[in-house]
């Protein structure tokens, strides 16, 4: 929607997407809780929720977007993210 707008109105501000997508998945490398995770930035985080994988790549793709991109720092980072089951939990439903 409001990427694409904004390619196709030729904007002339730089503009980078990052996609965090991620599969809720179980196999032999799925997080389980007590699992200690070191973070793109270096800090570690403990799973203590294993509906936490839209926030853990949330989190690295934030980081990227604040520290490895070409050029200056962003003015600007826009997360739109749709944390579902974070979302049930707050709305108590």
């Amino acid at each position: 929607g409001g990427f694409q707008a904004a390619v196709q109105l030729r904007l002339p501000q730089k503009i980078t997407l990052i996609l965090a997508i991620v599969e809720n998945s179980i196999g032999p490398y799925a997080v389980r809780n007590d699992d200690i995770l070191t973070m793109k930035s270096g800090k570690t985080v403990e799973i203590n929720n294993t509906d936490a994988e839209g926030r853990l790549i949330l989190a690295d793709c934030v980081s990227h977007a604040s520290n490895s991109l070409e050029g200056d720092a962003p003015d600007v980072i826009l997360d739109m993210a749709t944390l579902t089951g974070a979302v049930s939990i707050a709305t108590g439903k």
